[in-house]
């Protein structure tokens, strides 16, 4: 267990709550990206995995894929302190629970105490401590919902509509596949790295994966990122494909030919990914390595 600094979590976390000025981001409770379609585009071997942490979704559909090894990274610990809450709820809680535990519920309230009871001893001790405090101390506060970045889910207008479209974007929410993540979370092992991402070259110096996943960083660090993901190329395996880049809507001119810039490079490929509104669909571009 890396050490989190729970106290310090637990103060951050509670200037995200009263709207302070937290050194933390919210919560990246929910995927927002279509990790099927990405996913299926992402052809060839899965057995070992290293991505983004974010909502901790992505390596979630990564365990589906069949990676046996996975290595998820974030600056924020909050997400990471979120991700061992995911883990333990999905062995712990039947299907129908864990939804009502992550989404909006009309029978209970999101992230209950009632579910936690039921999820607890699956967690480590430090996860558990803040998690404890947070929601036995926040669960009825009106500004609870301000711990998570994506607020629309526990809305009862909005919840229904983003659950659905999150479901048809990603397996392990579906009732099958999370009966079969459930089985496989007891065997996979999972590493949850607390690190930035320009560090991860040196922390896995040696290490080789057949799937890397970026997520959209391309839309938040500076010009240095391709620098840095050229080198990412070390870390794949000879035919391993990594997802450097993501824009949301295909119609951001600048966003899109910026990064085909890099594309052309680099020869990555540009795949269009389906969105929830068919004529604003997303675009990613992938590297696959060739070697002999």
């Amino acid at each position: 267990m890396i050490d989190l600094k729970i106290p310090d979590c637990i103060q951050e976390s509670e200037k995200l709550i009263f709207e302070e000025s937290s050194k933390y981001q919210s919560i990246m409770n929910v995927p927002t990206l279509n990790h099927i379609e990405l996913y299926n585009k992402m052809q060839g071997s899965w057995n070992s995995y290293l991505g983004v942490l974010g909502s901790f979704g992505p390596s979630l559909e990564a365990i589906l894929k069949g990676s046996n090894k996975v290595v998820t990274f974030d600056i924020n610990p909050l997400n990471i302190l979120h991700a061992y809450l995911i883990i333990a709820a999905i062995l712990s809680l039947e299907y129908e629970e864990f939804m009502n535990f992550i989404f909006y519920s009309a029978e209970l309230s999101y992230y209950s105490k009632y579910y936690f009871d039921r999820i607890k001893e699956e967690l480590p001790e430090e996860v558990k401590t803040y998690w404890q405090h947070m929601i036995t101390t926040y669960e009825n506060h009106p500004n609870f919902i301000l711990l998570f970045y994506n607020k629309h889910i526990f809305y009862e207008d909005l919840g229904e509509k983003l659950k659905e479209i999150l479901v048809r974007r990603n397996h392990y929410l579906e009732k099958e596949s999370f009966y079969l993540l459930k089985k496989k979370l007891k065997k996979v092992k999972i590493k949850l790295l607390h690190e930035n991402f320009n560090n991860i070259l040196d922390t896995l110096k040696g290490q080789k994966f057949d799937k890397i996943y970026l997520s959209c960083l391309n839309l938040y660090l500076d010009e240095r990122y391709y620098d840095i993901v050229k080198k990412y190329i070390s870390l794949l395996n000879p035919t391993g494909i990594m997802q450097a880049a993501y824009i949301y809507n295909r119609y951001l001119k600048d966003e899109i030919d910026y990064n085909r810039y890099y594309a052309t490079e680099l020869s990555m490929k540009e795949v269009v990914i389906g969105n929830s509104n068919e004529y604003e669909n997303d675009v990613a571009f992938l590297y696959r390595k060739r070697e002999k």
